[in-house]
């Protein structure tokens, strides 16, 4: 999320992606009280950096010229990223959330709902959906498709997003317009054809009907 943040205010080309990365992933383990050592950080970049090069893996020399120059980047990565923000570095995931509202919606016990929910919570931090969206309408738009793939209704009278303080507006363009479709149609390819195709065509269905509701009711 710090990464994501950083380049919606800096350019791609002035700052490296690499070094703002480990910045970024550093300055995340401050955050969140669980510390790593700048040295496990540098030596995990060097060998997924090999790795990618197809180079043979060999530990960097801690006092080597490359583990400093490493270090030197990941330290002015970490500064950048202070200043592009502000210190705003503050983070709230929607993991906590989306647990509580499946508590309250008694769906914590269904077979696949809590595990796709939270499944397609972690698809989303390869996407910038949680620099957009708010942590409760990312916590709703997961559950709701969730629930639409296994064919579960949720209540509608009074609308259960209401209660969670999410827009229905907000929910359906998360959904429309983020990647969890393209997860669906990973399914659909590799996992169980006709059945993952149907309840997909049927959330898809669902969701564009409510969309076009919401639309037509607020304009009357």
């Amino acid at each position: 999320v710090l990464f994501q943040r950083f380049f919606y205010v800096a350019s791609l080309k002035k700052f490296s992606v690499r070094d703002i990365g480990m910045g970024a992933l550093f300055l995340a383990s401050k955050v969140s009280e669980s510390p790593c050592k700048i040295r496990d950080l540098i030596n995990v970049y060097n060998y997924l950096i090999r790795r990618y090069r197809n180079e043979p893996n060999e530990p960097l020399e801690y006092l080597g010229q490359v583990f400093y120059e490493m270090k030197d980047a990941l330290v002015i990565a970490e500064m950048q990223i202070l200043k592009k923000l502000g210190f705003n570095v503050h983070v709230q995931l929607p993991y906590g959330l989306m647990v509580n509202y499946l508590k309250v919606l008694e769906l914590t016990d269904h077979e696949t709902i809590p595990q796709k929910a939270w499944g397609y919570l972690n698809d989303s931090l390869r996407t910038n959906v949680y620099v957009c969206y708010q942590p409760a309408t990312i916590a709703c738009a997961v559950i709701w498709l969730a629930a639409r793939i296994a064919q579960v209704k949720l209540p509608t009278s009074p609308p259960w997003w209401e209660l969670f303080e999410a827009e229905l507006e907000d929910i359906l363009y998360f959904i429309e317009l983020s990647f969890l479709f393209a997860h669906l149609l990973f399914e659909f390819v590799f996992d169980n054809l006709v059945n993952t195709y149907g309840k997909y065509i049927q959330a898809y269905h669902e969701i564009v009907c409510y969309k076009a509701t919401f639309k037509f009711t607020s304009f009357t």
